[in-house]
């Protein structure tokens, strides 16, 4: 069993940072504000901030490459892979379907063939 270590791809990381943003500072806002008026729901808020503030942390470390940051391992049997024949051929279909470039179709060509 392999394991296959996925994350976020940008255009989402991107979408998170900016939320987890944007509750970060409206967090520390309201803090600012509730800690005057009612200071129970000020401790909410000092939780809310947190976990928005680790969160944009995160996002921001998905965006610079950062080692450690959010990645999902999956685990994924290769006991029985697809025939050389059968990828080869369904390579060949994506590329003549315009799907992939010639580049990409001969690097992975390269790739399968290499497995022999």
């Amino acid at each position: 069993m392999k394991l296959a270590r996925i994350r976020p791809s940008k255009a989402s990381a991107t979408a998170g940072l900016v939320v987890s943003g944007i509750f970060s500072l409206g967090g520390s806002i309201a803090t600012i504000i509730t800690l005057f008026y009612f200071w129970p729901a000020a401790l909410f808020l000092v939780l809310w901030t947190a976990i928005a503030g680790y969160q944009f942390y995160m996002f921001l470390g998905i965006l610079t490459g950062r080692e450690g940051a959010h990645f999902q391992e999956i685990a994924f049997s290769d006991s029985s892979p697809e025939p050389l024949e059968q990828r080869l051929r369904k390579l060949d279909h994506l590329r003549e379907q315009n799907l992939i470039t010639e580049e990409d179709y001969l690097t992975k060509k390269k790739e399968i063939l290499s497995e022999i």
